[in-house]
């Protein structure tokens, strides 16, 4: 299997442009390795400190507001980047107009949280750290700013702003800590870290980026975003330069809506497991539910790392020749699978000894949770290296639907499974579900299984039975 990896990393590295690609996205592993680190760290003390009932409330609320996500967002993000590329020239606009939409987007989150809160079981305590974390949604509106450095392959700076908002809020939390502070202070250690990212982005453009120059001809002449150039306005940045375009807000949202609606189902699927297991058992439940999905959903930085890294080289080879491109992406599903697997069999072997020595015997309930969840690792990064996929032939209508069919199922065995097993009946339906929407879920339309395909094959190669695959 160490053979075999080797060999899919060095036939992807191959690509002349691979180097450009990792040095770019470099500097957002490093904020990603520290996360999982520092982050671990501290979660683990906080999971120690505040006990698996109160733990449980604070990742209810979590999940809960993470479940309303794609309001805040409203499927902006690659958009943004893709439309300051084609029209460097309306970068004020294009940003300024998108600041507003998550700006409203988030007072949307804030709203449909606060209703559908009143259907739940949750007490006004409860409600009340619920609606303190979902405030933070309005800091992440700046994160349009990091879409403009991505732009501009400069993700040096969201990095570093990534690892300023982690290093604040860790030291808060720490500093409740030591002080002895409850459970609601460490709710607002979430603001802390939003505020703080969202004060180096606005930061870090105005220290960064360029006056606009519409001096020169816009290489982009035959997209629809093209505009006759102009003369220099711009000679100096300055975020007042922002300003809002009512038509280039309804462009943006006629892009964007089909993601917001994928964007909630991911969010429902990933996340509407730990909310049942809190109003079909009770707090502590999610605790200790809590701490095998933290333990599996840690290295999901590799996955994106690895995604960013090396699919620009795979989707190039589609240039060159279909069959290259198949090769490639047979390679990069492998590759995902192989570290996937690797990571899963580690942890379901050694289970007992990471919750005992991390989070204490006050959590071993966790532990058969975990040697369940933890195969759900696999499926995580298949999807995420298919959903890149998706985008590159152009099927993002078919990975919503994709994601509806896996919320769907996950609600459903989620329910069942609860009442018949508890927790480990939580954890086995998250895996199921993880394998229909990622993996299986690409049989359910002609022009994906072909996907179904390549992984699969990708999969069987691993263990050297490919005589097998016809």
């Amino acid at each position: 299997m160490i053979h075999s990896l080797s060999r899919s990393l060095s036939r992807l590295t191959s690509h002349s442009g691979f180097k450009k690609y990792f040095f770019n996205t470099g500097w957002l592993m490093l904020d990603k390795v520290l996360r999982m680190f520092l982050g671990l760290f501290v979660g683990v003390w906080v999971a120690r400190y505040l006990g698996p009932e109160n733990f449980g409330i604070l990742n209810f609320a979590m999940s809960f507001v993470g479940l309303f996500g794609a309001f805040g967002k409203l499927g902006l993000d690659g958009i943004i980047v893709r439309n300051i590329v084609r029209d460097p020239d309306e970068r004020d606009e294009i940003l300024g107009t998108s600041l507003v939409l998550r700006l409203c987007g988030a007072i949307v989150l804030m709203l449909a949280v606060f209703g559908a809160l009143q259907l739940t079981s949750a007490t006004t305590y409860e409600k009340i750290i619920v609606m303190i974390i979902a405030f933070g949604q309005l800091f992440m509106s700046f994160e349009v700013f990091d879409f403009y450095f991505q732009s501009q392959v400069k993700a040096k700076f969201s990095g570093i702003t990534g690892t300023f908002g982690l290093l604040a809020s860790s030291i808060a939390r720490i500093s409740f800590i030591l002080i002895g502070l409850p459970l609601i202070w460490f709710a607002g250690a979430v603001i802390i870290e939003q505020l703080t990212k969202a004060i180096f982005f606005i930061y870090f453009y105005i220290k960064t980026a360029s006056p606009i120059d519409k001096s020169t001809n816009n290489k982009y002449t035959n997209n629809k975003y093209t505009k006759p150039p102009i003369t220099n306005t711009h000679s100096k940045l300055n975020i007042k330069n922002l300003k809002f375009s009512k038509a280039t807000s309804l462009a943006l949202l006629k892009d964007s809506w089909p993601l917001i609606f994928s964007g909630l189902a991911v969010a429902f699927y990933m996340k509407i497991d730990q909310i049942m297991v809190k109003e079909l058992i009770n707090n502590e439940a999610v605790g200790y539910y809590s701490v095998a999905v933290r333990l599996s959903e840690v290295w999901l930085f590799i996955t994106m790392s690895i995604t960013q890294s090396l699919f620009p080289a795979t989707l190039n080879a589609k240039i060159i020749s279909n069959d290259l491109y198949y090769e490639r992406l047979t390679q990069f599903y492998k590759l995902l699978f192989i570290i996937s697997f690797s990571i899963s069999i580690v942890i379901y072997f050694f289970s007992e000894y990471i919750v005992i020595l991390l989070f204490s015997s006050e959590y071993f309930k966790s532990i058969a949770i975990l040697q369940i969840y933890v195969w759900s690792t696999i499926f995580v990064f298949l999807n995420n290296g298919s959903w890149h996929w998706y985008i590159a032939e152009n099927l993002q209508h078919l990975a919503a639907i994709r994601l509806f069919v896996g919320a769907i199922a996950n609600f459903i065995l989620n329910y069942f499974l609860i009442k018949a097993y508890g927790l480990t009946g939580a954890a086995t339906a998250t895996v199921l579900s993880y394998a229909i929407a990622s993996y299986f879920g690409n049989l359910i339309f002609k022009r994906t299984r072909i996907n179904f395909k390549i992984q699969t094959l990708a999969i069987l190669n691993v263990f050297n039975i490919r005589s097998y695959y016809k």
